[in-house]
């Protein structure tokens, strides 16, 4: 596939990013910093190796081939690289855009097709279409044409609810400790994709957490993907249209917060919803417990934490005494993106029964599209990170991120590692039905 230099230059586009590049001094500072030029060693698939095609690119120097979309796609987009910029340079926003030019060229246009298919349907058609195809992997024969295949064993995939979430939250779960009154905080639960098709019982769990909290919380009926996904894959306008038919719905619930059990969900929306300049805020469920807990002023309308129960399942009984060792994994848009690195830390170590092990700083875990479409290189980043939340002893790894739930548990799987790994509303909710889970270490 080879493009004319009247379709890629795009006028505003193409200056905005040749200051971007000339910026780069190419001082190899984003290099320990890039998951996937750590797992290569690859120049082109480093930071300023990216910017420097980019920039040949817009220059009308390298043609647009299939190898150039390639080492594109391969970007996690985890802003390791941003942080470490001594000049500042975004990559991040320079691939999105050379994404977006990509798809207007026609660049990968069945899988695009595909993809806004998927992503726009309602959640209950996708969930019956991931059913049905997840049902085909699992006994399709382990053969190499099989994808997502490495050493003779496929990628785990969890299964879909059996029934829509919608059918499984109520679309309001009052305040606990009495009928809603006027000083009650309203706020409504985005749950996301993966959250409201594999992991439902994140949502119902970020349900009741809130509402011990003294919450009344509305669960939206008719809400669709954030539009990330497909941001991410240059299909800029159909994301920019899930987000408003988001926003239009969330409108109508008149909470002061919308609160996210997913940090890619809280960005994107976090900033639709400011272009927009809609009435409430957007707020990760660990911003928001926090602040709360700590007693400071929580995104909106504040509330009493006198009483706060934010800790115990569901039925009010209290933790397990026997202390279970849990350790965080830090989801790059939980941590580079909204800067929540203490919270959710502060959250898991105050709860009753529970030892916090540290596993690290933050480090990518190759999860999102990036396992979907490069396994490969995804087992690469991953294998490193599940080896060392393996070390650390713990029996739980909790997480704020339905994608990192989802690699993590594929590449424990494949250390044959029974640790588990859930949410954390799940273990604020008493995620281990009142038992510890596994064997303790002393």
């Amino acid at each position: 596939m080879k493009l004319s230099r009247k379709k890629l230059s795009g006028g505003a586009f193409l200056e905005r990013f040749r200051e971007q590049i000339r910026h780069c001094t190419r001082c190899a500072g984003c290099l320990p910093a890039c998951p996937t030029f750590g797992a290569t060693g690859e120049e082109t698939l480093s930071p300023r190796g990216r910017m420097m095609l980019i920039g040949a690119a817009l220059d009308g120097e390298l043609p647009l081939t299939r190898s150039f979309a390639r080492r594109l796609s391969q970007c996690l987009l985890c802003g390791a690289c941003t942080a470490a910029c001594p000049s500042g340079v975004n990559v991040s926003e320079a691939i999105l855009a050379m994404r977006e030019e990509l798809a207007r060229s026609g660049s990968s246009r069945l899988a695009r097709a595909g993809s806004r298919r998927l992503f726009g349907v309602r959640p209950d058609a996708r969930r019956r279409l991931l059913d049905f195809g997840g049902s085909v992997y699992g006994k399709a024969p382990n053969r190499d044409f099989v994808p997502w295949r490495y050493q003779d064993r496929k990628r785990a995939i969890p299964h879909p609810g059996r029934n829509p979430l919608e059918e499984v939250i109520a679309e309001t779960t009052p305040a606990e400790g009495g009928p809603s009154e006027s000083s009650v905080r309203r706020v409504a639960l985005f749950p996301g994709c993966a959250t409201s098709l594999f992991y439902q019982q994140t949502a119902s769990a970020a349900a009741r957490v809130l509402a011990r909290a003294g919450m009344d919380v509305v669960f939206p009926r008719g809400l669709s993907c954030c539009g990330q996904p497909l941001r991410s894959i240059g299909e800029t306008a159909a994301a920019a249209s899930l987000a408003r038919k988001n926003l239009d719905i969330l409108r109508r619930c008149h909470a002061g917060t919308v609160v996210t059990v997913c940090s890619s969900c809280a960005l994107t929306l976090a900033r639709a919803a400011s272009r927009q300049e809609a009435e409430f805020q957007v707020s990760d469920i660990h911003a928001l417990l926090a602040g709360m807990r700590t007693g400071g002023a929580p995104p909106a309308e504040p509330a009493t934490t006198s009483d706060m129960k934010l800790a115990g399942p569901g039925t009010a009984d209290p933790l397990p005494p026997a202390r279970t060792r849990v350790a965080w994994h830090d989801p790059c848009h939980l941590g580079r993106g909204l800067g929540l690195i203490r919270e959710p830390r502060e959250i898991i170590a105050g709860l009753p029964g529970v030892e916090y092990v540290e596993a690290g700083e933050l480090r990518c875990c190759g999860g999102g599209l990036l396992c979907l479409q490069h396994y490969g290189l995804a087992l690469k980043i991953g294998i490193p990170r599940a080896e060392e939340l393996a070390a650390t002893g713990a029996m739980i790894v909790a997480t704020g991120c339905p994608g990192c739930r989802m690699q993590l548990e594929d590449m424990l799987g494949r250390l044959d590692s029974d640790i588990r790994v859930m949410h954390t509303v799940e273990l604020l909710d008493g995620g281990w039905a009142g038992k510890p889970i596994g064997n303790q270490k002393d």
